[in-house]
Parts: C-alpha cells; structure tokens; sequence
C-alpha cells in the first residue's frame, strides 16, 4: 500500500528485484491495483515492464475492497453467500429429518452466523448490517412457522436468543482489545496505531 503512485511504483520496483534474488515469480495477470478515490488512475503501474490492470474492487482474504472505501460492498456480499449458507442448511437437515430447533439453530450458529460475521471487526458500524439482521430473524421465523411480520423482539425471546450485531460489537472490542496490548513492534499493532492516528486527525 501507498499514498502516491510513485511510491507504490518504486514498491512494484522492489519487490520485482527481491523475486529475481530468490528466484520466485509474480503471476502479473493475477494482479491487480485499486486506488482508493473517485479519480481513476491515469499513469498505469508496470511490474517487471509488464502493465499491471486497476480494477474498481478486489476481494482480498474473503474481503471486498472497493475503490469508494466503502464497507457496504463487504456487507451485501455478505449477504449472498449467507443466505446460500442457509439454503443448504436447510436442505441438509431435510435430508437428515433433523427437526430439533435447538439443533437447527446450534447448526444456524456453526454454518450461517460464522459466514456473516466475518470480518465484522471491520463493517459492524456499516448501516448496511440490517440485510444480515434480516437472515437470522427471518431463519428463527421460519423454524416457528410465523409471519415476517411477527416482531422480532417474540421471536428472539421465544429462542433465547440476541440480535447478531451484539455478538460482533463483543469481536470488535475484543479485537481492539488485543490491538491494545500485543507488542508494539509486530506489523498488526503498527497499522493499528496508523489507522488511529488517522481517525485522529480526522476528528480535528
């Protein structure tokens, strides 16, 4: 990462010679730069004199960066793959004759809830999360026969059960938590003080 194409070019530049040292090779067509702004980038980068393609977003360990900043993006992506999650939850139990709800909601957690909460350290204040809201309550719905219109607040209490957004607040600060007291030389702990140094400034 950088905050100038020159900078970001001499990084390219680098890591071009390290790779000819060790004898490794950079798949270029697999690479791909995003510029974070609304401004595309007219000086294309180049590795090794090979162009190297800008593209709007990159998914990045299961996460969606898109050149806005946006986190909605993560969110609605999300929201798919969630709801295929259920899907075959759903038709898997079928197929076992599973109809135990406390199985099928210990199945939701293990299958479903891990699919759309994560990375949800970073998008849990992303107005967006009410999409993945909608999944969970409408699963508990269904598993009580009930109408969409049923209010959330008797499903969830009929289950025992809280509102995920809870449940990614507690990831969040126990991420901030552990940001907090790692070593201040590991890589993670260094972005982490960037990004609040950052956030600072903002607020001024």
């Amino acid at each position: 990462m950088s905050k100038s194409l020159r900078g970001l070019q001499k990084q390219l530049d680098e890591l071009s010679a390290f790779c000819k040292e060790q004898d490794l090779t950079v798949n270029v067509k697999m690479t791909k730069v995003v510029v974070f702004g609304s401004r595309v980038n007219s000086s294309p980068l180049h590795y090794d004199g090979s162009p190297v393609e800008e593209v709007a977003s990159f998914r990045y360990l299961g996460i969606e960066l898109h050149r806005s900043g946006s986190l909605k993006t993560i969110v609605e992506h999300l929201a798919v793959v969630g709801q295929r999650a259920v899907f075959a939850l759903r038709r898997r139990c079928a197929d076992l004759k599973i109809n135990d709800l406390a199985i099928m909601c210990q199945l939701f957690d293990a299958l479903v809830k891990s699919v759309l909460s994560y990375g949800c350290e970073l998008w849990v204040d992303e107005p967006a999360t009410k999409s993945l809201e909608v999944i969970h309550r409408s699963f508990l719905k269904s598993l009580l026969g009930v109408n969409n219109t049923t209010p959330s607040r008797i499903v969830l209490a009929e289950f025992g059960r809280f509102p995920l957004i809870l449940f990614w607040r507690q990831q969040a600060l126990k991420y901030k938590a552990r940001m907090s007291t790692s070593l201040p030389s590991r890589l993670m702990s260094l972005a982490y003080s960037v990004q609040q140094a950052l956030l600072s400034r903002q607020k001024c």
